[in-house]
């Protein structure tokens, strides 16, 4: 989850791997940057 309040503006998505992480571009303050997302393991019982 992005929030708002962080002001990051997902500009492209670029790919996905195997382990569901996605890198794209992004704005955020008016720089251009990079970004990995990674999803949060789930806890099972």
């Amino acid at each position: 989850m992005i929030y708002k309040s962080l002001k990051w503006e997902i500009q492209s998505v670029s790919g996905i791997n195997d382990r569901g992480q996605i890198i794209g571009t992004a704005e955020h303050n008016g720089h251009q940057c990079v970004f990995l997302l990674s999803p949060e393991t789930l806890k099972t019982k």
